[in-house]
């Protein structure tokens, strides 16, 4: 089984917040040729260091929403696996036999599932949506056979 953590409205969230992000880059540079030949330079520095963490951060968002749990209940792992088109950045694997439940909780104006054990914690759904948060748990719990837990 293999789903994404965040919803879709979360991910499509975080693709449309992108572009946006640009906006005043872009209006700032088609404002340069008005300054003349030799724009300042200090000015062209700091755009060019915007430009180099807007897209750091972008990359760094779209990652971030494109995580995904794999659980392979025969080979008893679980996998989180962070992917950017189609190339795999990062996969951690943990066992299934170090969770002994799927816990259902609110954080901070969010529903967030995850798989805990007594040494480590596994974040499998998340989104300001109850019913998607819900269904993650409860599928999850059903096929890996643990217990949820709905702390709502």
């Amino acid at each position: 089984m293999e789903s994404f953590v965040y919803d879709r409205r979360a991910r499509i969230f975080g693709l449309v917040l992108v572009p946006i992000l640009f906006v005043p880059v872009i209006w700032v540079i088609a404002t340069l040729p008005d300054m003349g030949p030799n724009p300042p330079s200090d000015l062209v520095f700091l755009l060019a260091a915007l430009v180099i963490a807007l897209i750091v951060i972008s990359l760094y968002m779209i990652v971030a929403m494109g995580v995904r749990v794999s659980i392979d209940s025969r080979a008893g792992t679980v996998s989180r696996t962070y992917k950017f088109l189609g190339w795999t950045f990062r996969r951690t694997g943990h066992r299934l036999s170090q969770f002994d439940r799927v816990s259902l909780h609110r954080v901070r104006g969010t529903y967030r599932a995850t798989l805990l054990g007594r040494e480590s914690e596994v974040v499998v759904g998340y989104s300001s949506n109850q019913g998607y948060t819900r269904r993650v748990a409860e599928d999850i719990a059903r096929f890996s056979g643990l217990k949820m837990v709905d702390r709502l």
